[in-house]
């Protein structure tokens, strides 16, 4: 049986994991969710580069990001720096699902973040379920 996959459904593709956030006919997005060992790294990263005065942490792709809380994926990385993909990239083998409190963080990430106006668009109207 084949699965809809939805916004923040979780897929696995060649060894890596992602949320799936929106598609079109031309592109799909979705946020690759990095290991702890590389979350860890870009954390402390941005940790430091924040604190320098000419920050623009938040205007930079590379701190486009939500550390998850969903038990599976806890303390990992979803990051939407570059989510944009061809559409025939993925064949998407759903492998779980984001609880709302991540998804409610990643919506707010995504429209208020450095991503393509496109999936702004897509997913400003998303509806979250508690």
């Amino acid at each position: 049986m084949l699965e809809i996959i939805k916004f923040g459904d979780v897929f696995a593709s060649d060894g890596k994991e992602y949320v799936f956030l929106a598609k079109t006919d031309e592109l799909l997005y979705a946020g690759e969710i990095f290991d702890k060992i590389l979350t860890k790294k870009i954390e402390d990263f941005y940790i430091s580069e924040s604190k320098k005065p000419s920050s623009r942490c938040e205007s930079n792709k590379a701190f486009c990001f939500v550390t998850l809380s969903t038990e599976k994926f806890k303390n990992r990385m979803a990051h939407f720096g570059n989510s944009d993909y061809d559409v025939d990239k993925f064949f998407l083998n759903k492998i779980g699902s984001l609880e709302s409190k991540d998804l409610k963080e990643i919506k707010d990430t995504i429209i208020n973040g450095p991503v393509s106006g496109g999936l702004k668009q897509l997913v400003k109207d998303i509806g979250i379920v508690e």
